[in-house]
């Protein structure tokens, strides 16, 4: 995900090159797309017609992300986890709302 930061013009942040949580989950709300950045994860929602409008989740835990907006529409500071690995990879998100399953493997 390193065109996140060439996009972004992040400074001192690592580039994660084993990434378990980057991919697409869906759910039955919609899909949305997880990218690490170093520790942290930005969501997007797949649909949108403005990528630049991202959430980011910042690590808490093993497995454990925080929503780190204070105002908006959806889970403000919503805790998720990320459950059921395969193949060095993250299968499932469960926050409070409900679960979403990786589409991509």
């Amino acid at each position: 995900m390193e065109l996140i930061y060439k996009l972004k013009k992040v400074e001192n942040n690592k580039i994660v090159t084993k990434e378990p949580y980057s991919g697409i989950y869906g759910n039955r709300w919609g899909d949305s797309v997880f990218i690490n950045i170093g520790d942290d994860l930005i969501r997007i929602g797949a649909g949108t017609k403005n990528p630049c409008n991202w959430t980011l989740f910042k690590k808490v835990g093993e497995n454990k992300f925080q929503d780190t907006r204070k105002k908006g529409f959806g889970s403000v500071g919503e805790m998720i986890k990320f459950t059921s690995e395969k193949n060095d990879l993250m299968m499932r998100i469960d926050s409070d709302a409900m679960e979403s399953e990786r589409i991509f493997v």
